[in-house]
This record gives structure tokens, C-alpha cells and sequence, in this order.
């Protein structure tokens, strides 16, 4: 079936699959878990559930006015001719931090999350958190910080190569060149804040934004757009949706059930078994402005009346980058030699500024 290059991920609920007009339409699917190929998947049965919405009506009227300017912004986006906007660069980003909270996926990782640090706590099962709950925390956490991805350059990538562009049910990709390059990188995470964040959202077969730490990457764009020729950096971006999918990958039906299937098995050795650890630590010693924790095994920090635990997020690192992300000759990162690691300038504090270095990346 031909596929129409005005085509959009229909940004409705958690996931914004590929349809062939628009809401109501039918998608391709492929089930990772089953490995399984489902046609003419309907877009309703694939949408959120009820336990999505909240009883902060502020914050629901937030939501959908953010929605309702993605589906505006994508919709000019995708006409052509069209040159990248600061309004709508700022929607993008908006829109991509929303999704990173409110899809089912981010909301069954939280809630395992607690249940599995509850276990090792040995906590009373009303310390668990349900998914709806999560749901709602995690909403409440982004409207708290709508402001945090200010500073990331936004570029829009213009497929042109013999591949599209795919999306998932957790679509939003959160990743770091530059952290997961480095050779400490598995000792502690990365969030919002760290420097050289790479944000990943398609927006259509043949479009997909990508903002990114401009102080540490830089992308030859024109226009706010660069073209992508090269179908390994396609497959590069899309390995993401892979790697960050709950069970369902979504693709335009002009795509090859063997490719998609030869990425899967490709790209599955990827993924983590486990989203999220833990790390325990014990109170040590401390003074009167400092205290001082001992990293230990569980059994052991649990012996002690004060413990301290870390939990961190498993970023999958890709098998390969997109070879159009290059790293500035003079990039910079900052840090205070504290837990939160190297920082964009950005999210220095202007009264704690002194306390932060500037080291080459």
C-alpha cells in the first residue's frame, strides 16, 4: 500500500502509532514478546486506559492544551516547505517529556520499581505503589518540570532514505552519547539534567524530532532540518523503540515483516532484563555538616539504623549511534563531584555556580 509522507503518529493518549489518516484508522503491529505480527490493529484498542487520567482538573487542562499544540505543530511540521519554529521546537519538547511520563510502560516501571524495592525493605504492602498511582506521580513530576529541557537544541529529521521511521508504545527515548561512552558510565545514571541528553520522537514514517545538549553534539541542520539518506542511521534511530518498547512496535505498512522482524532479533540483545537497581549504603560517620555513607549489600545496610539507597535507571546502550550526531570540538561538562554527576550549564543553580567546574567532554 503506498504510503502517504503527510501521514502522522496520531498523538492521542500514551503512543502515537502510524495510521493511514487518522484517528479510528488501522496500524501495523508487531508483539516483541510473541514475536507476532497483528494487520489492521485498530488505534482505540491501543490507547490508554481510564487509570490515565487524575482528579487535578488543572493539570488535566494542562495536558490536553499541550496536546492539542503537538497535533497543530506536527500538523504545519509536515507541510512542506516548512522551517522549524522556537514555539514549536518548545511543543516538541514539551510533548516528548509528557509522553515520557504518562505512557503505560514508564507507569508499569515505576510501579515494579517499588514493589521490588518494597520487597527488599521489607516494607508493609501499603508502601507499594499501584499503577495509577504511578500514573499520577509521575504526572505531578512533570508538570513540576516542563521548564528542564529549555536549553536542548531541537532538529527535525527528514527521511530520506529507503527505510521509515517506527514508533512503539513507549515512544519517548530518553539517551546519552556521551555518558554511555564513557568507561564509568555504569556506576551512576543519567536524568534530565545530565549533559549530553539525546531526546528521540518520531512524528511521522518520515519525520522524527531529535533534541540533543548542543554543548556537547552538534547536527549540520538547515532550517531546523537535517535529511537523513543513510538507512543505517534510520535503522540507528529506530533501534531506540526497540531497545525502550514495552511489547508493541508500530510501523507503516510499507515496511517489510522480515526486516522488522530481523531488527527485532538484531536489536533484542540490547535490551536490559531489568529497567531499574538498586544500590545500598549505610550511615557511616558525620559531623556536623556532613554525613557519610558506606555503599554495602543489602543484608548488611539493613543492619544499621540508617541506610541510604540509590536507585538508578538501566539505559540500554545501542549496538550503534547515528553517524550525522557529531561531538564539538570544544565540548564542555560541568560537575560539583557530587551523585548528580556532569550537569549542562543549564541546570547550575545561580547561586551554587562556584561550587561547579567546567571540564572538557
Amino acid at each position: 500500500m503506498p504510503v502517504n509522507k503527510n501521514q502522522h503518529f496520531v498523538p492521542k493518549c500514551y503512543m502515537k502509532p502510524f495510521t493511514s489518516g487518522g484517528a479510528g484508522k488501522a496500524i501495523s503491529l508487531l508483539n516483541i514478546d510473541q514475536e507476532r505480527f497483528i494487520d489492521n490493529a485498530p488505534v482505540k484498542s491501543q490507547c490508554s486506559s481510564d487509570y490515565f487520567y487524575g482528579t487535578d482538573d488543572k493539570l488535566e487542562q494542562a495536558i490536553q492544551h499541550i496536546e492539542r499544540s503537538y497535533a497543530a505543530a506536527v500538523k504545519e511540521i509536515l507541510q512542506d516547505g516548512y522551517e522549524l519554529t522556537d514555539l514549536h521546537a518548545t511543543i516538541l519538547k514539551t510533548f516528548w517529556l509528557l509522553q515520557t511520563s504518562r505512557t503505560e510502560a514508564a507507569a508499569k516501571e515505576a510501579e515494579e520499581q517499588m514493589q521490588a524495592l518494597s520487597k527488599d525493605l521489607e516494607l508493609p504492602p501499603e508502601y507499594g505503589l499501584k499503577i495509577k498511582e504511578a500514573v499520577q506521580l509521575r504526572m505531578k513530576i512533570f508538570a513540576e518540570n516542563t521548564r528542564c529541557v529549555n536549553d536542548l537544541k531541537v532538529c527535525l529529521l527528514k527521511n530520506k532514505s529507503n527505510k521509515t521511521f517506527i514508533t512503539s508504545d513507549n515512544p519517548a527515548v530518553m539517551t546519552n552519547q556521551w555518558h554511555l561512552s564513557k568507561p564509568k558510565s555504569s556506576v551512576m545514571g543519567f536524568g534530565l539534567q545530565s549533559a549530553g541528553v539525546i531526546a528521540i520522537l518520531p512524528l511521522s514514517p518520515y519525520v522524527c524530532m531529535l533534541a540533543y545538549d548542543s554543548d556537547i553534539h552538534k547536527i549540520e541542520s538547515k532550517n531546523g532540518w537535517f535529511k537523513v539518506k543513510k538507512d543505517r542511521d534510520v535503522e540507528a534511530i529506530n533501534q531506540f523503540q526497540f531497545l525502550e518498547c514495552d511489547k508493541n512496535i508500530y510501523f507503516s505498512s510499507s515496511e517489510c515483516k522480515d526486516s522488522m522482524m530481523s531488527s527485532l532479533q538484531k536489536f533484542s540483545s540490547a535490551r536490559p532484563p531489568c529497567k531499574y537497581e538498586f544500590n545500598y549504603a549505610y550511615l557511616e560517620s558525620q559531623t556536623e555538616t556532613h554525613k557519610i555513607y558506606k555503599a554495602s549489600p543489602l543484608q548488611e545496610a539493613k543492619s544499621h539504623e540508617t541506610m541510604f539507597v540509590h536507585s538508578k535507571r538501566v539505559s540500554p546502550k545501542p549496538l550503534f549511534w547515528p553517524s550525522f550526531i557529531k561531538k564539538k570540538a570544544l565540548a564542555r561538562v560541568y560537575t560539583n563531584d557530587t551523585g548528580a554527576g556532569y550537569v549542562r550549564f543549564h541546570w547550575i543553580p545561580n547561586h551554587n555556580i562556584h561550587e561547579y567546574r567546567e571540564e572538557k567532554a
